[in-house]
């Protein structure tokens, strides 16, 4: 009996040990067809030993991979309610609660309808408070959290989205995590607000977190992009400079961050955009060509300083915005005439071409007809 028993044992073990390499390998995998297979055996499993804790979480772990390879969201939440089951027959199990939340989680990724969103989230919650002394359930509401705070779009809505962010990230102090999500839902909330009193109190928000999560870059990307919004709605153009001088500090500090330097560049073309004294646009744009230079090569800096350009050039003479506008070309032809910067060049010639003698005319539709053409051959 005892031999036998002792067999047993490594029989199960040997299974445990397969239903494991088959959970790991439904993670690795991106094929639907192969993952639905992979995971097809894992339930097999699951209804063979359907008492056995670590197989049902092989098992919820192989459908956690699939929802989030699938792409259909009624399939999606197909999956995810099997989960829920599973969950539910191992009631008491944190690990398989926390599998059902990840499940929600990529459900709400795919699924952009709110009602079904604040369903996802509302189970969310529930699970968070079943389990309040698991850090890593409580962050897959607060990830659920953010995601909400992202469609809706009434301003009080967000606000109250929040403050819920706001209540767990005291609650969970410390946890970069939870911190990060509160950080995400805040600039969400920045960018659904348009009055300056209301933006600039979230923003300090903002600020208190990065400085309390300093050089945690994640969270001062979303800083950024609360300054962004900031100096958007801020009327005064003067508060508005100061306030991307914060940002431009920011970007210093984290000068290896593209995505940091991307919001600087984006506040700058907006800044741009609103400066109707030709003077203050140009020391706006030589900011912009300035990090143009610094990250030479990256892309979205390079469209952010062509968009600067093109806003320089609609409040010069006519003499000046055409010079400024063939730097655009310029611009245009050290990317490879990448389609949105030639678009860009394109709109600029277009605009200048109004104020133009009728002379340089030949000039600038040629010049036209070389941007479409540059942007059909790279698109084409």
């Amino acid at each position: 009996m005892t031999g036998g028993s002792e067999r047993g044992y490594e029989q199960l073990d040997t299974i445990l040990e397969y239903a494991a390499t088959l959970a790991d390998l439904a993670y690795e995998q991106t094929d639907v067809a192969e993952l639905g297979s992979t995971v097809g055996a894992l339930a097999e499993l699951a209804m063979t030993y359907p008492g056995d804790h670590d197989i049902a979480l092989s098992f919820a772990r192989g459908l956690v991979s699939l929802s989030y390879e699938l792409t259909d969201v009624a399939a999606v939440a197909d999956t995810v309610a099997r989960l829920e089951t599973l969950a539910g027959q191992h009631a008491g199990q944190p690990d398989l609660a926390l599998q059902f939340a990840q499940g929600l989680v990529n459900l709400l990724s795919k699924n952009g309808a709110l009602d079904l969103c604040e369903g996802a989230v509302a189970r969310l919650a529930e699970l968070a408070g079943r389990h309040q002394d698991r850090a890593d359930i409580v962050l897959r509401y607060a990830m659920g959290l953010v995601t909400l705070s992202v469609r809706q779009t009434d301003v009080a809505a967000v606000a109250a989205t929040v403050d819920v962010l706001a209540r767990i990230a005291e609650e969970f102090a410390g946890d970069a995590g939870i911190a990060l999500r509160y950080a995400g839902g805040l600039a969400n909330l920045s960018y659904e607000q348009t009055d300056p009193d209301a933006v600039a109190k979230t923003v300090a928000a903002l600020e208190r977190l990065a400085q309390t999560h300093d050089n945690d870059a994640a969270i001062a990307l979303r800083y950024a992009k609360g300054l962004v919004n900031l100096s958007y709605e801020q009327r005064d153009l003067t508060q508005a400079a100061d306030t991307l001088d914060i940002l431009a500090r920011l970007a210093d500090k984290y000068e290896d961050d593209l995505g940091i330097a991307e919001m600087y560049a984006r506040g700058l073309v907006n800044l741009a955009g609103r400066q109707t004294d030709p003077a203050s646009a140009q020391a706006t744009v030589a900011k912009l060509a300035s990090l143009a230079e610094r990250y030479g090569g990256h892309p979205g800096i390079a469209l952010m300083h062509a968009k600067g350009l093109f806003n320089l050039s609609y409040e010069q003479d006519p003499a000046a915005a055409l010079v400024t506008v063939w730097s655009i070309g310029a611009l245009a032809a050290s990317f490879e005439y990448e389609p949105e910067i030639v678009a860009e060049y394109a709109k600029g010639l277009f605009s200048v071409s109004h104020a133009l003698p009728v002379s340089p005319m030949w000039r600038v539709g040629l010049s036209l007809w070389w941007a479409v053409s540059g942007c059909r051959v790279l698109t084409g």
